[in-house]
């Protein structure tokens, strides 16, 4: 049960990379012939029938996933669907390409988030603490900033981390979304933020960021977003 995921999400990024189902049998045959040469005579037929089936199981689940999913989703298509409850797989996706993306550093992340955001909505920089900041040169090395970046940043980790429990979630949202109504935060800033975001997961990931992994991480934004607009009571 918890390796279906895995494979299913290996799957949909081995979509964007051009690999079609024939490919699996190459690469089965290939596999069989190295464990051959590395086992010598204890790759006995019963060994061979023993991972036989261990390759059928990855390679009927990979493509099995591979035949539903839609690499060449448009970002009309991936805003239509964000509303969609998130599978299991797309979490997985999410929680993998987190794990990437963090490993820059959360301060590396929470500065490239801030500079996507105000780069699309400049005047939201007068909802922040940090503002005055700017007068003193680059606002990008300002430790305000990066403080404040790194508390976004982990807060988008817990997110990710809460995903698999929705109901313990939800309450960590709310209770969020009250505090920022103080801020003067407008659920048109929302959209800034998803779209700054996306732009950082994009800079962060490279190549990984296909559009299966946009579409779960916009779901994922689409879950956080609504659910604090609804209890800020906008």
């Amino acid at each position: 049960d918890a390796l279906v995921p895995v494979l299913e999400a290996l799957a949909l990024r081995h979509v964007s990379y051009g690999v079609q189902p024939p490919h699996f049998e190459v690469v089965g045959s290939a596999l069989m012939m190295t464990l051959r040469d590395g086992l010598g005579e204890a790759f006995t037929p019963e060994v061979k029938l023993a991972w036989s089936k261990v390759w059928n199981i990855v390679a009927t689940t990979m493509v099995s996933a591979m035949s539903v999913c839609a690499p060449s989703l448009t970002d009309d298509e991936i805003q239509a669907k964000a509303t969609e409850p998130l599978t299991n797989v797309e979490v997985h996706l999410v929680e993998e390409t987190w794990s990437k993306a963090a490993s820059l550093g959360t301060e590396t992340v929470g500065v490239l988030l801030f500079q996507h955001i105000f780069t699309l909505a400049p005047e939201a920089l007068q909802l922040f603490s940090f503002k005055s900041d700017a007068q003193a040169g680059n606002i990008y090395e300002s430790a305000r900033l990066k403080s404040h970046g790194v508390k976004v940043v982990t807060t988008v980790g817990a997110a990710v981390g809460g995903l698999r429990n929705l109901d313990a979630l939800v309450p960590v949202l709310e209770a969020l979304a009250l505090r920022h109504v103080s801020y003067g935060v407008q659920p048109p800033h929302f959209e800034v933020v998803g779209s700054a975001l996306m732009m950082t997961l994009r800079d962060g990931l490279g190549e990984a960021f296909t559009p299966e992994v946009k579409l779960a991480w916009s779901k994922v934004w689409h879950i956080v977003a609504t659910t604090m607009i609804s209890a800020a009571a906008w």
